[in-house]
């Protein structure tokens, strides 16, 4: 899992705009300055994490991302501005958004769909990625939000805004932050993050549409997919489709697999290559998810062992010693 390094760059730029140590925050990327500014460069889901957790911190701002949406250089969505620029329509130009989401932010696919209403373009971001870090879940989803309507101006050279917007997390003391933002009826514990548009501004022309241009960067957007998608391990697409198929209980080597479009047997061997197992998978994700349920102080233990599918709690602790030689308590405590 992996993010634009451009975009991460633009992130550290705003941030030090803020008050952050410009220096610090590249230093702590471990890459420098110039292999951010590539187009084609890459980051770890963990770096951009830790990255984004300390620019938090920094800048003192508990809306850094819906900040950094609204006011970052729009040339910092790269490619997917570019093709969006000269499709024929906004719609055309979501869709294409939506195509090529990974070549921004692989964890946060996008989704278009027409409803009664308009057109509700849905943020649903990877389960594994915003278990690793929910903060910086949030914040990128936020800034995401507030950078599409952004784009949005652009396209249709209006300031048109969102009919409703809703938001995966909770409602909190900043909420007219983003009532001043998107100027809309907001909606919060969705399911999934949200902007429903009008069907009318939806569909309207895109003035700068070039589709001789467009053939060209979205042929060249395929390329880099492609490319891209090469480099993720196999481990990577189960462990993610274990996620995606938990309803709540975790799914069987089968349904993952059916999920894959593979057989059972096949997907054990595929996972044999990079020397793992469905096993060894399944238990690496029930980990991750225990230590981050831990630090959450509201989730008490029994029901961590619960959502986790344990038949009690003593299996639960016998599982947790086994991953870090501790019990769920003392682990919790410590830290």
């Amino acid at each position: 899992m992996t993010f634009s390094g451009r975009f991460l760059l633009s992130m550290i730029q705003f941030a030090s705009e803020r008050g952050a140590e410009f220096e610090v925050l590249i230093g702590l990327s471990g890459h420098d300055y110039a292999f951010l500014c590539d187009e084609e460069s890459r980051v770890d889901a963990d770096i951009y994490n830790k990255v984004l957790e300390k620019i938090l911190i920094d800048t003192g701002d508990p809306l850094f991302g819906l900040h950094a949406g609204e006011n970052l250089n729009l040339a910092a969505a790269g490619l997917v501005g570019q093709i969006s620029q000269t499709s024929s329509t906004v719609k055309e130009a979501l869709e294409y958004c939506c195509e090529f989401a990974n070549l921004g932010c692989r964890a946060l696919p996008m989704e278009l769909e027409k409803t009664e209403k308009g057109y509700l373009l849905a943020f649903i971001p990877d389960p594994e990625w915003k278990l690793r870090s929910e903060e910086a879940a949030k914040q990128t989803i936020d800034g995401t939000l507030a950078f599409s309507l952004r784009e949005f101006h652009l396209l249709t050279v209006q300031n048109y805004y969102p009919l409703e917007v809703g938001f995966d997390h909770a409602k909190s003391d900043t909420h007219n932050e983003y009532e001043r933002i998107f100027k809309c009826p907001i909606e919060y514990n969705c399911e999934h993050t949200y902007m429903l548009f009008s069907k009318e501004q939806v569909e309207a022309k895109v003035v700068t549409s070039d589709f001789n241009l467009l053939r060209i960067l979205v042929a060249y957007a395929n390329q880099q997919l492609d490319s891209l998608l090469e480099t993720e391990g196999f481990e990577s697409k189960v462990k993610r489709s274990i996620m995606n198929l938990m309803s709540p209980n975790f799914p069987t080597v089968s349904e993952v697999a059916t999920n894959l479009n593979l057989s059972s047997r096949t997907l054990q061997r595929k996972l044999g290559e990079e020397n793992s197992s469905f096993k060894e998978v399944l238990e690496s994700t029930k980990k991750e998810m225990a230590l981050n349920y831990l630090s959450q102080k509201q989730y008490e233990i029994k029901m961590i062992a619960d959502l986790l599918g344990y038949s009690d709690t003593s299996a639960f602790n016998r599982s947790f010693k086994r991953w870090t030689s501790q019990s769920p308590a003392a682990y919790r405590q410590a830290n």
